[in-house]
């Protein structure tokens, strides 16, 4: 059975920026987002695990670390020659991190570890401007992953870690239909969902040229991960439909390069800078179990069990610093700050790859409590507004996109 819509493409691209900068978490666990995330040369709690397996060195005796991240994203789209702009509805999600480390010895180190890189979503009232495009975009990436550090030398510490990764996908838009034997367009809600899973593996160092200063660099693999699902298509005015779909997705592969300073009284100084792979995202391909024909202006029609999307991403650099000054053994301030740039090009910018470049701003305290430690941190992000033309979307999406985001995390860390 093959229904027939009005619209070129109703399956669209299943992901979302959640945090109104790009898809990656811009930092795990409240230490390092209170620094801006610049801690690829710190790392030495069990969230090194994430950030720098090298760092599982540094970890003494056996911790335990729970995180929770709260996040409020709020975006806005303006279409060329509006006098009003549509806002996202707010919808605050928590994203949970666990982390267990281990010293066997002096010269080796293990970690367990389940933590969120990807995450969130994004939703717009079903009358929005823009609902051909998207009203609902939620996705997941889950790791759980095993790691080990090892010290070759006073100094110089590797480490390296390996991850499942579960995935999960939820979208809404609409689109016009004609149902079977009808002949008048209705509107319809198409709803998506999918799941896969996928490895990936990091690799880091940790070296120590001084006592003061500390130089850390980690490689993050890609994940690829195969998505399936169901594709529903409703209305009040026909019965609903469905397709099954496939799609091959690539979170991209990520390095980073830092350093760090603890010369001066109290204070530790860090910086880094963090490469990440986006270009990956090019095209994007999903098949359906069963061919549905498209009605392209002036009513060409289109059978297809194939869709091609152009995304076109741009690799980029995030810079980030960061600082922490200890008060008193058991009280220490905090303050960060990222620059992270979008990798989305004008053209395929959109409500759904809602992505804009982000000025970070952070900052977080800690608390020692007997065995305990307790950090708290806080993160505003800025996106800045940008304006899109000659949209490569359909329907096209030519307008000024911006948002802002909150972000709050707490993480409770115990040694044994």
């Amino acid at each position: 059975m093959i229904k027939k819509l009005l619209v070129p493409v109703f399956f669209i691209f299943l992901f979302s920026n959640c945090y109104s900068a790009s898809m990656q978490a811009p930092s795990i666990g409240a230490r390092a987002t209170g620094m801006g995330g610049a801690f690829v040369s710190v790392a030495d709690d069990p969230s090194a695990l994430f950030w720098n397996p090298a760092g599982l060195g540094l970890c003494e005796g056996t911790m335990l670390m729970k995180s929770s991240a709260f996040i409020a994203p709020y975006s806005y789209y303006e279409a060329d020659g509006a006098t009003d702009d549509d806002k996202s509805t707010t919808t605050v999600q928590m994203i949970p991190n666990l982390f267990f480390t281990h010293n066997f010895n002096d010269s080796v180190s293990m970690g367990l570890g389940y933590y969120v890189p990807f995450g969130l979503g994004q939703r717009w009232k079903d009358d929005a401007t823009l609902n051909y495009n998207s009203t609902r975009s939620e996705i997941s990436l889950s790791n759980l992953q095993a790691g080990a550090s090892f010290r070759l030398a006073d100094g110089f510490i590797v480490g390296a870690g390996l991850a499942n990764g579960f995935a999960k996908m939820n979208t809404k838009s609409y689109s016009i239909v004609i149902p079977d034997g009808g002949t008048f367009p209705s509107e319809a809600y198409v709803k998506a969902w999918g799941e896969g899973s996928g490895v990936s593996g990091n690799m880091g160092f940790l070296w120590l040229p001084s006592e003061n200063w500390t130089v850390g660099g980690v490689w993050g693999s890609e994940t690829n991960i195969k998505f399936k699902g169901d594709v529903d298509i409703g209305s009040n005015a026909f019965s609903t439909f469905d397709r099954e779909i496939s799609m091959d997705f690539i979170f991209p592969q990520t390095a980073c390069l830092g350093g760090s300073y603890s010369g001066f009284d109290r204070w530790l100084l860090s910086g880094q800078v963090d490469w990440v792979n986006w270009s990956r995202i090019d095209t994007i391909t999903q098949k359906l179990d069963d061919p549905v024909t498209f009605f392209s202006p002036p009513a060409t029609v289109i059978p297809t069990d194939e869709i091609e999307i152009s995304r076109d991403w741009k690799d980029r650099y995030i810079f980030r610093v960061g600082a922490e000054y200890e008060v008193t053994p058991e009280f220490t301030l905090r303050g960060g700050y990222m620059w992270d740039p979008s990798p989305v090009p004008a053209e395929t910018l959109d409500p759904l790859m809602f992505d804009v470049s982000t000025n970070r701003y952070s900052l977080g305290a800690s608390f020692q409590v007997w065995i305990m430690q307790i950090d708290a941190a806080y993160s505003y992000a800025q996106g800045i507004r940008t304006e899109a033309e000659d949209s490569d979307n359909l329907p096209p999406t030519d307008g000024d996109y911006w948002g802002h985001s909150h972000m709050f995390e707490i993480s409770t860390t115990y040694a044994f």
